[in-house]
């Protein structure tokens, strides 16, 4: 007897009335029109409501029309489809229905030459793109191009609503590309009886509901994606667009609370990684009715703890299915999933779909036995876009309509009816939910230079995760070819998750006693040489680098290793993003991944970015591998004041000056110490997150950098060393006696001061020598003030003190020396005097004594670098 596993409901029937997309388009208009349809997150497009929607859609219906009336262009040749992650693509898929044509959804992420291929293999002429992605349209070898501009003008409306085409229920709907086994990708052609059963399967079921927030976090390039996409907006559901690839999964939970979404579905990745970013014991968002997690496998352990931040009355439901079938069943996780590292069952057959088990001779598998899964419904897709042979290998029509698919994956029953998967009966690899035939990465690896012959295969690692091996054989006269170079090559044919994660050279290819590759007989890869490793140069790096080891399943990573050549792709380029915020407070897109894939440029590039925008954090010298120095600068003073200083100390030594926020904008200054160090602290985390720090001020800013000290201290940061560069006391004792000015010097100051703001301000004139001189006056007089009203308390830190000798012996030593700094001082600390006036000392030539003095300081007081 054959094992069948059993619907996912007892009751649960086949949805046979398909209701034509029309018919619930225009139900959906008649009671919903005035209803917001579509909006998005972050890309400043706003929102379209389903008669606004609507309306653009029919020009974008005619335009595209007339273009496919050309006689250049084939009468069944497919429509391409190039957008951004936003609400044209709700307009776009509206308008596609309309017409009637089938739709390839193209990525504008993957490689531009597997794009070509893609469009080369569908026959597509048209491309439906955006203003921004037009360029690449055209470079793929379009006939012809419609963009979807200027679709808001109502002038260019038909006169009379758009008459829809009317396909048949086998006609096809759309097509979705995979790898192909012989090297190129292979499309699966979907019926719109495979679609429609869909819709009216999450309508009939309470997937779906009219008046639903259905948060769009896939890329569209996905099959699952587009059917959310399209049922959504049938059933007069609100789509709401988020793409993490551009902002990572960090402002996710906030935007789903915002937002009030209420179904949401995505990877298991994406959803683990927002997990995350929650803080303890915070929900995800009490609007969530459903969750559903797709296209790639999920541990019992990441389910549970998805879970656990959702309310009881959210449903979390686990999806199976793949191009070749579509949605084929779901699991639901429940508190009675067992917490442990073990992949979600597959499920049950959604109604309509029927699996079975068969062993390679037919038969059914004993109980507990793997079989090669077998899917039968009359809902399947048509089979693979215009290549029959394939199909016939695959696709078997059965009486009444039903056909038999032979999925190539290995399942087994379970004892409570339903199944769970257990890998791959052919080669194909299913990396991170992607079906990878290694043909077509080996088809790949043979166009690299000095590469004679290629094998990939897929080896499993401990925690069961997939992942691709190459296998090399160079040509006798082949150059040395580095692993780095030959991924930078393949990534610009494949999508990050074709690349193998490791190659391996060899001599020759094992082979059997036909001459045939000995697969089995591969040797395992090798764990990366420490010798070939360049380790992470500092605190910064190494921080880092640990979360990338963690999110890449990596022993180590070194400072010049690629994260795309690791084997990073886009959703472990969302977990790390997470992972960054989470344990570091710091916010960047995934996209500075492409702008900076290496682990010291990528550590570098989050400093310069979070450092973009500040008014008072100036990157005087940003690079270097020494743990950075953070200088305040005194009253009025500019972060550029410590640009000789920096010089001084050389390119290893990382400078970042802070300054008053509102001086160059000549805005009114800050007025408490406290209040300038608590802002600072926040501007020098941006770009340094953790201790321990090297902080010094000159003048008021030694001041406030020793209540910095205190304030990073007391949050439990590590502060290493203290410098005040030629600072009074913090407390208004140890200060000279204050001339006391009459209350018209300082309202002459303020109005000198304002006038000169207010007319920069107007007029946007740069500040003279002349000018100046009053503003700097104001500071002055500001900075004295401020330090009146600033209380110190004793530090127990490192501190070095250090003293303008021309000013000292000017002012008299015990201004600046013991006698003054004593009672604030707890720690260990010195007091050390250089060249120079109190105006002068950080200037050339003085400067050099001090760099000197502050270079011996820090070597002391960070002794190791590890």
């Amino acid at each position: 007897m054959v094992q069948t596993a059993q619907p996912a409901t007892p009751d649960a029937k086949d949805v046979s009335a398909i209701r034509p997309p029309e018919e619930l388009w225009r139900e959906v208009i008649r009671e919903r029109g005035d209803v917001v349809a579509s909006c998005d997150c972050g890309s400043g497009l706003g929102s379209l409501t389903f008669a606004q929607l609507d309306a653009q859609s029919d020009i974008l219906a005619t335009r595209v029309r007339e273009a496919l009336a050309s006689p250049v262009i084939d009468g069944d040749s497919p429509v391409a489809s190039l957008l951004t992650h936003d609400l044209r693509s709700a307009v776009n898929a509206i308008a596609i229905l309309k017409v009637g044509r089938a739709d390839l959804t193209l990525d504008p992420a993957v490689p531009l030459e597997r794009l070509a291929t893609i469009v080369r293999a569908s026959g597509a002429q048209l491309i439906i793109t955006v203003p921004e992605h037009r360029d690449l349209a055209e470079q793929l070898g379009a006939v012809a191009v419609v963009s979807l501009d200027g679709l808001d003008d109502p002038l260019k409306a038909p006169a009379a609503p758009l008459d829809w085409a009317t396909p048949g229920l086998d006609d096809i709907a759309g097509i979705t590309y995979t790898s192909g086994s012989t090297g190129v990708p292979k499309g699966v052609a979907v019926r719109h009886r495979t679609s429609g059963h869909h819709v009216a399967h999450r309508l009939e079921y309470d997937w779906l509901r009219s008046g639903d927030a259905v948060g769009m976090v896939m890329p569209l390039s996905f099959g699952a994606a587009r059917g959310d996409l399209n049922a959504a907006l049938l059933a007069g559901a609100t789509v709401h667009f988020f793409n993490p690839r551009e902002q990572g999964p960090g402002p996710l939970p906030g935007w789903l609370v915002r937002e009030r979404i209420t179904v949401l579905s995505g990877p298991p990745s994406l959803l683990t990684a927002t997990v995350r970013t929650l803080a303890p014991d915070q929900m995800l968002s009490d609007s969530l009715r459903m969750v559903r997690s797709a296209g790639e496998k999920v541990l019992c352990s990441e389910a549970v703890a998805i879970r656990r931040v959702l309310t009881p009355e959210c449903r979390l439901i686990n999806a199976f299915g793949s191009s070749e079938a579509t949605l084929v069943s779901c699991y639901e996780i429940t508190d009675a999933t067992p917490d442990i590292p073990r992949p979600v069952p597959a499920g049950w057959p959604l109604p309509g779909f029927e699996v079975r088990f068969e062993r390679e001779d037919g038969t059914a598998p004993d109980p507990g036995e793997v079989g090669e899964l077998i899917v039968t419904s009359r809902h399947l897709p048509a089979g693979y876009w215009r290549d029959e042979e394939r199909t016939r290998q695959k696709y078997t029509p059965l009486p009444g309509g039903r056909t038999s698919l032979a999925t190539g994956d290995l399942a087994v029953a379970l004892p409570d009816g339903s199944f769970r998967l257990a890998g791959r009966k052919d080669l194909s690899v299913k990396i991170r939910g992607n079906l990878v035939e290694p043909a077509e990465v080996e088809g790949a690896l043979l166009h690299c230079k000095g590469v004679a012959e290629a094998v990939v295969v897929g080896r499993a690692t401990p925690s069961g995760r997939e992942r691709l091996i190459g296998y090399l054989v160079l040509h006798r006269d082949a150059e040395i070819v580095r692993t780095a170079e030959l991924r930078r090559e393949l990534r610009r044919t494949l999508p990050s998750y074709m690349l193998p994660e490791s190659v391996v050279f060899l001599p020759e290819l094992p082979r059997n006693d036909r001459g045939k590759v000995d697969r089995q007989a591969l040797p395992d890869p090798p764990a990366r040489i420490a010798a070939d490793v360049v380790p992470p140069r500092t605190p910064w790096e190494k921080q880092v680098a640990a979360i990338w080891a963690e999110v890449l399943q990596l022993d180590e990573v070194g400072a010049e290793d690629d994260f795309f050549d690791l084997g990073g792709d886009s959703l472990s380029a969302e977990e790390l993003v997470a992972r960054l915020s989470e344990a570091h407070h710091v916010e960047v897109s995934s996209r500075l991944l492409l702008e900076a894939p290496s682990l010291a440029e990528f550590a570098v590039a989050v400093i310069a970015k979070r450092a973009q925008g500040s008014d008072r954090l100036v990157g005087v010298q940003r690079t270097g591998m020494l743990q950075p120095l953070y200088c305040m600068s005194g009253a009025g003073r500019l972060g550029m004041t410590y640009l000789p200083l920096a010089k001084r100390l050389g390119a290893d030594q990382p400078l970042w000056g802070l300054q008053d926020g509102k001086r160059e904008e000549l805005r009114f200054p800050e007025m408490s110490v406290k209040t300038i160090a608590r802002r600072n602290i926040a501007a020098m985390r941006a770009v340094h997150p953790g201790g321990p720090f090297l902080l010094a001020g000159h003048s008021l800013g030694g001041v406030v950098a020793f209540e910095m000290a205190h304030q990073l201290r007391a949050a439990g940061d590590q502060v290493a060393l203290l410098v005040a560069f030629d600072s009074f006391p913090p407390h208004p004792k140890g200060h000279p006696p204050l001339r006391r000015r009459p209350l018209s010097e300082w309202m002459l100051a303020a109005r000198r001061y304002g006038a000169i703001a207010s007319g920069r301000a107007l007029k946007g004139r740069p500040l003279t020598a002349q000018s100046e001189r009053p503003v700097s006056g104001f500071y002055t007089r500001q900075a004295r003030l401020v330090s009146l009203f600033y209380r110190g308390r004793p530090y127990a830190g490192r501190t070095l003190i250090v003293v303008a000798a021309d000013e000292a012996s000017r002012l008299g030593a015990d201004v600046y020396r013991g006698h003054a700094w004593k009672p604030y001082l707890r720690g260990q600390w010195r007091i050390e005097s250089t060249p120079g006036t109190h105006k002068t000392m950080l200037n050339e030539p003085h400067v050099a004594a001090l760099a000197d003095l502050l270079t011996q300081e820090i070597q002391e007081a960070l002794p190791s670098s590890d």
